[in-house]
């Protein structure tokens, strides 16, 4: 069984709790990535999520990783396309942030 916190949320046993996001200085954003990665299929996929320096959504996203082969290209390609789409899109200062 795992820790409470709050409402339908809670930490298995053994692990740690998430840590707080942190905002981006005033002026720049924060890139937030994740990769998923399925060994038996191969299947992969990356999310973004663009925040300003108030923790407002400014673009999100996520895409299908083709070819594959691991968890931690998976998370590669993530930080990619939120670069890419931050250029592209939000041209201020940017800080990347991944939980790999």
């Amino acid at each position: 069984m795992g820790e409470r916190l709050g409402v339908n949320t809670t930490i298995p046993t053994g692990t740690k709790e998430p840590e707080p996001w942190i905002p981006p200085p005033e002026g720049w954003v924060k890139i937030n990535v994740t990769g998923a990665f399925e060994a038996e299929s191969g299947d992969a996929s990356g999310g973004i999520i663009i925040r300003d320096s108030q923790g407002h959504a400014v673009l999100s996203a996520w895409q299908p990783v083709h070819r594959c082969s691991n968890a931690m290209e998976a998370e590669a390609e993530a930080c990619l396309l939120g670069i890419l789409l931050a250029n592209e899109w939000v041209r201020k200062p940017a800080v990347i942030e991944s939980d790999c």
